[in-house]
């Protein structure tokens, strides 16, 4: 697998593949985050937040200096 540079933050569209669980809710089947407790809902992008879950950095705007809070993707599927 290549790691490749993060993307910080930028006003250019990037491209990126990421997995996601399906989950059964009560409205129906939704896309959630393979590894938090998290849903992504019909028609409304996935924006990131801080999860802190470490207590690490105290709660700031995304993307932090000091934080590896975000959206993770990969270049291509494999």
């Amino acid at each position: 697998m290549e790691i490749g540079n993060a993307v910080r933050e930028t006003s250019v569209p990037v491209r990126g593949w990421r997995a996601w669980v399906v989950t059964e809710t009560v409205a129906g089947l939704r896309l959630g985050s393979v590894l938090h407790d998290l849903l992504w809902h019909v028609g409304e992008p996935a924006l990131a937040d801080c999860r802190n879950p470490y207590g690490k950095t105290p709660l700031h705007p995304v993307p932090g200096p000091e934080c590896d809070c975000g959206l993770y993707a990969a270049r291509d599927p494999a």
